[in-house]
């Protein structure tokens, strides 16, 4: 197998709808570690290492639940996230697997 069809990654969408957080950019946190920005209405590809992970979403005062992820070599796992039902801390954010 090629090194870019081993090639491991976690691809995160953002709701486009709702008013709450829609100028603000949600943290991308894998494994503790703000890797990147996201933006309302948008999608990013991270690469990853293949193995287990944590992935949560942050913004000051509220974030997501955390979701543990086994990915295989050349897995792409797609997470959905949008506005949660919480005002503060977890559940501010809601992630899922799609």
């Amino acid at each position: 197998m090629s090194a870019e069809k081993a090639r491991s990654s976690i691809v995160v969408s953002r709701d486009q709808r709702g008013w709450r957080d829609r100028a603000r950019s949600y943290d991308v946190v894998i494994d503790g570690e703000q890797v990147a920005k996201i933006k309302r209405g948008r999608r990013i590809e991270l690469p990853i290492t293949s193995g287990r992970h944590e992935i949560l979403m942050r913004i000051n005062w509220g974030m997501s639940q955390s979701i543990q992820l086994d990915i295989l070599p050349g897995e792409s796992i797609q997470l959905f996230c949008t506005t949660g039902s919480s005002q503060r801390g977890k559940g501010y954010i809601s992630l899922s697997r799609v």
